[in-house]
């Protein structure tokens, strides 16, 4: 990550930043889609893109191990020890080879993160490496530039963050938003198409990414990929 990039996540991104508050519904529904009907007990479970934690408070508990990672965390121990108990952090930015042995988990939750990766192939790589065979991957994908997306990013804009210009939250948008979802589908089906792929999009279940807000992707990794 360039010094350019840190800069930007460090002092800018949380001016136009529309996840702080997973309280509101439209903020807290995706999160409880992803965790819906998953079974973590005993599991070894890594997020990436963990952030404050934003995802966390929706996260069953019984989980053998569970890792946040991501290039900014809670940085006060107590905040840590309070809010995330039991919680391994590891500060690292997320497009950098991983810290992990391989097949080393067994699920994977990744939230509104692959938009802002550059070098998405390598990440995928990696991520295939460090789930274990039967693993699963599980991905929150906004649907960015979709026009469903794009409308609620407007309201969104007026009525949860009033700390920043109109310009200034476009200009940002496309600075962290480097990937587009076609894009990233495209290298999901590549990197993944010996393993199971199910799309679920919201509000709609058919597939019509314009009329969705995101999607909410399980990867299961197959026996014959592991070798890949």
């Amino acid at each position: 990550m360039t010094d350019e990039k840190k800069n930007f996540y460090e002092h800018e991104y949380k001016l136009t930043s529309y996840t702080g508050d997973v309280s509101r519904f439209g903020v807290s529904l995706p999160h409880r889609l992803l965790e819906r009907g998953v079974d973590i007990y005993n599991k070894c479970v890594l997020e990436i893109g963990f952030n404050q934690g934003e995802h966390f408070p929706f996260v069953k508990t019984g989980w053998k191990r569970y890792v946040a990672y991501d290039f900014q965390l809670p940085r006060l121990d107590e905040k840590r020890n309070k809010f995330f108990p039991g919680v391994d952090f590891v500060h690292a930015p997320v497009d950098n080879s991983m810290p992990f042995e391989n097949e080393s988990f067994d699920i994977i939750t990744i939230t509104c993160v692959l938009h802002h990766v550059v070098e998405l192939e390598k990440f995928l790589s990696e991520i295939k490496r460090i789930v274990k065979p039967s693993g699963v991957i599980r991905i929150l994908l906004p649907t960015d530039p979709g026009i469903a997306y794009r409308v609620a990013r407007t309201i969104a804009s007026l009525t949860l963050n009033r700390r920043s210009s109109p310009e200034l939250r476009n200009l940002n948008h496309a600075r962290e938003h480097v990937r587009h979802f076609w894009g990233i589908r495209e290298l999901l089906r590549a990197h993944f198409r010996e393993s199971v792929i199910l799309w679920r999009g919201f509000p709609f279940v058919f597939n019509v990414y314009d009329l969705n807000l995101f999607y909410i992707i399980k990867i299961v990794k197959i026996e014959s990929a592991r070798k890949k």
